[in-house]
């Protein structure tokens, strides 16, 4: 599923998200010249009680970056097959 953000802050919004242990996708790794990084990619995979704990953490991994703004760039090391 497709989630789009209030503003283009999807790649910060997974990085912090994976700090809390929830890793979804941000809408550039599927973008080929960049962009979507209003969007943020939800596997429906798992069942209804692990997907209600990784949106309340979605939701505070969104409440910390926009406090803060995007902070650094990733790694451009980092590959993401999806």
């Amino acid at each position: 599923m497709w989630c789009e953000l209030p503003a283009a802050l999807g790649t910060a919004v997974a990085d912090e998200a994976d700090r809390l242990g929830v890793i979804v996708a941000p809408g550039p790794a599927f973008a080929v010249e960049g962009g979507l990084d209003r969007f943020i990619r939800i596997p429906w995979t798992r069942s209804g009680d692990e997907l209600e704990e990784a949106v309340r953490r979605l939701a505070q991994a969104w409440d910390r970056v926009a406090r803060r703004g995007a902070g650094p760039d990733r790694p451009t090391d980092r590959v993401l097959v999806a």
